[in-house]
């Protein structure tokens, strides 16, 4: 769980820096928020493995 909160860290630093861009700036402000959305995907994924992880062993106990 370190690395999906290290992973949601790194997006909130993603969209400070676009958020501090101008609108000349578009294709950087994409390209940020491109990379902050696979990010915050691989969390999402990380998190769904770790819960399925935890129902299987709770499953294992009952």
């Amino acid at each position: 769980m370190e690395n999906v909160l290290l992973k949601l860290q790194q997006c909130k630093t993603l969209k400070q820096q676009a958020d501090g861009l101008s609108a000349w700036q578009l294709d950087k402000k994409v390209k940020l928020a491109d990379e902050a959305i696979d990010l915050s995907i691989s969390a999402m994924e990380e998190m769904a493995h770790t819960l399925m992880q935890i129902q299987a062993k709770l499953g294992e106990q009952v």
